[in-house]
């Protein structure tokens, strides 16, 4: 779950162990219509308040006929 100013936990499993990963949402913007739209985040990734990654996604959607 991605929230704009929110840091939300969650448990990522791998074969040498759990690790506790945090997502920090740092822009959520979102532009919808029945139409399509753009969906804009700007968050980070982090394991034991230590940070792991910056991260940028911006996702376009169309309706397709």
């Amino acid at each position: 779950v991605i929230e704009k100013g929110i840091r939300n936990n969650c448990f990522y499993t791998t074969q040498m162990g759990e690790l506790t990963l945090g997502v920090f949402g740092e822009k959520v913007k979102t532009d919808l219509s029945d139409n399509g739209g753009t969906v804009c985040m700007n968050y980070s990734i982090d394991t034991n308040m230590r940070l792991l990654s910056q991260n940028q996604v911006k996702i376009s959607i169309k309706e397709v006929n």
